[in-house]
């Protein structure tokens, strides 16, 4: 990618009025692209950052931070997708399966299932044979997630 001094040199050179070597000329035009082209680098960062398909830095901590449970994954290979689950929430599917994939973007190895009363939902966690030590975390994250009318019952392992 070439520099903004010499994109501006080329914008100025058919005037014909400069004389580029060896002059004040070229060291001010030089000063100048200098300026521009960390502005497009500041630019460039700035609209990375504002997508969450993109974002690596302050655009997933600030996303994460208007969050009342942001995942706690540092990694942004992770974060980001794990936000975007997140921000699923609500968009008008609570089917099982949307429910599914929300906790499973999020981290949270667990099944929402449908247990033929529409006001009560069993969530399963099909990998833990008892209450792990951050389930309160894990409750929290779960019950964000699903609609607040819900009786939610937590099952542990594979059994019914």
């Amino acid at each position: 990618m070439r520099g903004a001094a010499a994109q501006l040199r080329d914008l100025l050179e058919p005037l014909g009025v400069y004389r580029w070597e060896g002059s004040f000329q070229w060291g001010e035009l030089q000063s100048q692209g200098a300026a521009l082209d960390g502005l497009a680098a500041e630019l460039r960062h700035t609209y990375r950052e504002m997508s969450l398909a993109t974002a690596r830095d302050e655009g997933l901590e600030a996303i994460a931070s208007l969050l009342r449970r942001p995942p706690d994954t540092g990694d942004p290979e992770t974060l980001g997708p794990a936000l975007a689950a997140l921000l699923r929430v609500g968009n008008g599917s609570f089917t099982p399966a949307a429910v599914n994939d929300t906790l499973a973007g999020c981290g949270v190895a667990a099944v929402a299932e449908e247990t033929g009363d529409p006001l009560h939902l069993v969530v399963r966690f099909p990998d833990l044979t008892e209450e792990p030590a951050d389930f309160d975390r894990l409750r929290g994250i779960v019950e964000d997630i699903l609609p607040c009318h819900l009786l939610v019952e937590y099952r542990f392992g594979q059994g019914t």
